[in-house]
């Protein structure tokens, strides 16, 4: 299947949309989970913290100076397959 391209006539792209960023938000390990993040203008689209989802958020500063943001663009940049999996970054 070339996941790519949505599957048509399942579900409506928005919908599908809804259901993933719901499926993502709700896998946690202890003080582990995930979020995505739009890295064209850095929008938090999936985060447990609520407040932090839909806002603006650069990650903030790293000890080297880049934002967190370049670094996860850095390390995509990289990436041969266009994925990346950065682990205690900060």
């Amino acid at each position: 299947m070339n996941t790519s391209q949505p599957m048509i006539g399942l579900m409506p792209r928005a919908e599908a949309q809804a259901k993933a960023k719901e499926a993502i938000g709700a896998m946690r390990h202890g003080h582990d989970y995930f979020f995505v993040r739009s890295l064209t203008d850095d929008m938090m689209l999936v985060h447990p913290i609520e407040s932090r989802v839909n806002k603006v958020d650069d990650g903030g500063k790293m000890k080297d100076g880049r934002t967190l943001v370049q670094m996860y663009r850095d390390e995509l940049e990289k990436s041969s397959d266009g994925k990346a999996f950065v682990w205690g970054a900060t």
